[in-house]
């Protein structure tokens, strides 16, 4: 994944546009994920003309990547989860934000907040499909005002067999530290699971 994301930085830059700064934060101990280089592209493509849309005025764009295990606690107190070991990329912005009454509604086909002719309200629906055809999880975090943070969740393989890790119990979990703060009490906003 931090190949993926690090081959196609400039790119992103240039779809963002001169005002819109793009950091790219990879964690260089990832784990390994099984996914289609052409259709993650897709997905970062589409994440940051949204975000572009989201910060008419300029902003910052911040892409990570990180290791991560959801165990059966978290997954107890956050129905968008599944039980499992993940490689997760976070794509965050500091736009407008999205409106609680909007949320649950963003993935969908030709949903769009844009004017008439100003978006085909397929971005994120095309980001939900690519996911889903990973077995993945999306995540969204979004506060009007404060900017907006996807975070997708990726199977990860096992280095030593090449399998997709199975979901574990036991062992306490891990998520990033933003998503921590609010594990006990986040509002599902977006999940999908195939």
């Amino acid at each position: 994944m931090n190949g993926i994301v690090s081959g196609l930085v400039k790119m992103l830059r240039q779809v963002a546009g001169e005002r819109i700064a793009v950091e790219f934060v990879p964690d260089p101990r990832i784990e390994t994920a099984c996914v289609d280089s052409a259709q993650m592209e897709q997905v970062l493509v589409n994440l940051t003309a949204n975000a572009r849309d989201a910060m008419p005025d300029g902003g910052r764009i911040v892409i990570e990547t990180r290791s991560a295990h959801l165990d059966e606690e978290l997954c107890k107190h956050n129905p968008w989860a599944t039980q499992g070991h993940y490689v997760m990329l976070s794509f965050s912005d500091t736009g407008t934000g999205i409106p609680s009454e909007l949320r649950e509604r963003i993935f969908e086909p030709f949903f769009s907040t844009k004017e008439v002719g100003k978006g085909t309200g397929l971005g994120l629906s095309t980001v939900h499909g690519i996911v889903m055809q990973h077995e993945g999880l999306v995540h969204v975090e979004s506060k009007p005002g404060h900017g907006t943070s996807f975070f997708i969740y990726l199977p990860a393989v096992l280095r030593e067999t090449g399998l997709h890790a199975a979901p574990s119990t036991g062992a306490r979990g891990s998520l990033p530290e933003k998503e921590e703060k609010r594990a006990g009490d986040v509002e599902a906003l977006t999940m999908s699971r195939v």
